[in-house]
């Protein structure tokens, strides 16, 4: 086990899509930005491409669930890479330039997310679970 996680990064990226992102359903994401609407996937690669989807209308988590169908873009990114992220600890499009995320679908979505995305990584970040 990694010892920089308290517990193993294919869990934490579990809780992060089943546990933490449904309790913002309805939230406004990224103050400012109530016109954003579009169906995000991410893709983990070292968990077996395992996938989930966010749909986000009028700026809000509208849902989370597992599967890219109907995703406009896909972030393919391994999972400590998705961690640090969701953390904060690195900025979405910081990744995307050093070659750790890769998108697929609307490029031109996927690289404007990269960058609007960081205001919601600041101000929701992600704590890792307890062991």
């Amino acid at each position: 086990m990694d010892t920089q996680f308290p517990i193993r990064r294919q869990d934490a990226c579990r809780a992060y899509f089943e546990q933490f992102l449904p309790k913002l359903k309805g939230e406004l994401l990224i103050p400012g930005l109530r016109s954003l609407n579009c169906s995000l996937g991410v893709r983990i690669i070292d968990m077996d491409s395992v996938a989930w989807l966010l749909a986000i209308r009028s700026g809000r988590l509208e849902a989370v669930r597992r599967g890219v169908d109907r995703a406009e873009c896909v972030f393919c990114l391994d999972a400590g890479t998705l961690i640090e992220v969701a953390t904060g600890d690195l900025a979405p499009d910081r990744a995307f330039f050093d070659l750790r995320i890769e998108i697929e679908g609307n490029m031109a979505l996927g690289l404007q997310l990269s960058t609007v995305l960081e205001p919601f990584f600041q101000q929701y970040p992600f704590r890792l679970p307890a062991v």
